[in-house]
């Protein structure tokens, strides 16, 4: 499954649909590197539900958050949001989950009302 497979996408179409013509839209693209696991190798589940209670509390309820096949987390919000506001979110994850030991590679795409696939 990619990112582009249900359930992610077709709750980022259902978004899509419902979005006023002033909104904007971003999705990041986030992964979490504990430091402490071989490379290729999937983290516990127990990590798994930390960072995904870690990214919950930093955005909203309506955010979209969900992770792919290959371990990355996927974020995909809407609203009045500027490049600066959208940067700065992206910063503000690699701040906090540098406070829980881990380091955040986050990449995002910031549109006024489309979200392409194969953006990442």
């Amino acid at each position: 499954m990619t990112i582009w497979e249900r359930p992610i996408r077709t709750y980022i179409e259902t978004a899509l649909k419902h979005i006023s013509p002033e909104d904007s839209c971003a999705l990041f693209l986030i992964c979490f590197d504990a430091g402490d696991m071989p490379d290729g190798t999937c983290p516990a589940a127990e990590a798994i539900e930390e960072q995904g209670r870690f990214l919950s509390a930093l955005f909203r309820a309506t955010d979209i958050i969900g992770r792919n096949d290959t371990g990355e987390w996927v974020v995909f919000i809407c609203g009045s949001l500027t490049e600066a506001a959208v940067t700065q979110k992206a910063e503000m994850i690699r701040e906090k989950a540098a406070e829980q030991g881990w380091r955040a590679f986050v990449a995002f795409q910031r549109d006024q009302r489309h979200i392409r696939p194969g953006i990442f």
